[in-house]
């Protein structure tokens, strides 16, 4: 086994956080946890003979074990030449993505009166997840409206987000009745951990408890909480996972780029054109602000699998962008608050 060749799969990616480290398994969508000075190790002695591996540690029985357990996880694989390494493609972390597109659209419903031409200009911009969020029970008729006049729109997609003490079953049956689009209802303040469920054979959507509040960003709690997946983990690595491509709209009709501030960038109406809001300079460097920009996240070495909703904010020092609210994961410490 010496004189074998070390590769790691292209799809198991390391990410080295300040005093922890992981390998994400993009395929199979889980994740190993190992010390960081170990995969350290493992990084430099990638397409390096075993021996050489061998050699980092302090006797050679360590490096065994963990090249068992590495094998036995298929994080690598041995290769009998040198040429042979070459036969393997690389891991593509290039992003892809048009920078001009709105993919995603969340609208409060409130005060403004939603028509089907509204949507108009969103989806000429390229948007086709709609997700729909009430906070009071007298609002839910206009969710009734919405579903029904976009029904034949462009729309992929729909979600709702919606407190759990003002929905039942029924509803929820008959907005599917309405749009069968509707993919995903979030009830909050139910009591209950992301509890999912697909009971409905015939209702092909998944409904999910939290305990979380609307106003309130929802900021991981456990790792199993991670989104781990090729395209996640790209466009993490390039844009913030949450905001990039998203526009919010308040209940008055104000157009965001996160629903956690007060400034907005116009007002939805019949003259209100999105390529404005597309092409802010605040709008973009929003969307192209990931976790390496970020004091503490940069830090982390869940970074690239987080969906951490925190909107980035100056320091006080104006030097650098921080969250204000703090995080449930240490990553100096690797230890969570509910731990």
């Amino acid at each position: 086994m010496e004189n074998k060749y070390i590769k790691i799969f292209e799809d198991c990616q390391i990410v080295l956080g300040t005093n922890q480290a992981i390998i994400c398994d993009l395929t199979r969508k889980k994740v190993l946890n190992m010390s960081k000075h170990g995969l350290e190790i493992l990084l430099d002695s990638d397409r390096k003979l075993v021996s050489y591996f061998y050699n980092q540690f302090p006797n050679k029985e360590t490096g065994e074990q963990i090249i068992k357990h590495l094998l036995d996880n298929e994080i690598v694989f041995l290769c009998d030449t040198k040429e042979e390494l070459t036969s393997f493609p690389k891991f593509s972390s290039s992003y892809q993505k048009p920078s001009n597109i709105l993919s995603h659209m969340i609208v409060d419903i409130g005060n403004l009166i939603w028509e089907a031409h509204l949507f108009e200009t969103f989806i000429d911009a390229g948007t086709r997840h709609l997700q729909l969020r009430v906070s009071e029970s007298h609002h839910l008729s206009q969710i009734d409206s919405i579903l029904a006049f976009t029904k034949e729109s462009a729309f992929k997609s729909f979600e709702i987000v919606v407190p759990h003490a003002i929905v039942n079953d029924d509803l929820i049956r008959k907005w599917y009745g309405i749009n069968g689009r509707l993919k995903l209802i979030f009830l909050l303040g139910s009591g209950e951990f992301s509890k999912s469920f697909n009971e409905d054979k015939v209702m092909k959507i998944n409904v999910k408890y939290d305990y979380c509040d609307l106003f309130d960003p929802i900021i991981p709690t456990s790792s199993s909480t991670f989104i781990v997946n090729h395209l996640f983990f790209v466009e993490a690595s390039h844009k913030n996972i949450f905001y990039n491509g998203k526009v919010f709209i308040s209940t008055e009709g104000k157009v965001k780029k996160s629903c956690f501030e007060e400034k907005s960038y116009g007002i939805v109406n019949r003259d209100f054109r999105i390529q404005g809001f597309i092409n802010h300079p605040e709008v973009k460097k929003l969307w192209n602000t990931s976790k390496d920009d970020l004091q503490t996240c940069k830090d982390c070495e869940f970074r690239y699998i987080c969906p951490d909703e925190r909107l980035p904010q100056p320091s006080m020092n104006g030097n650098n962008l921080v969250m204000k609210e703090l995080c449930n994961y240490d990553p100096y410490t690797g230890k969570w608050t509910f731990n």
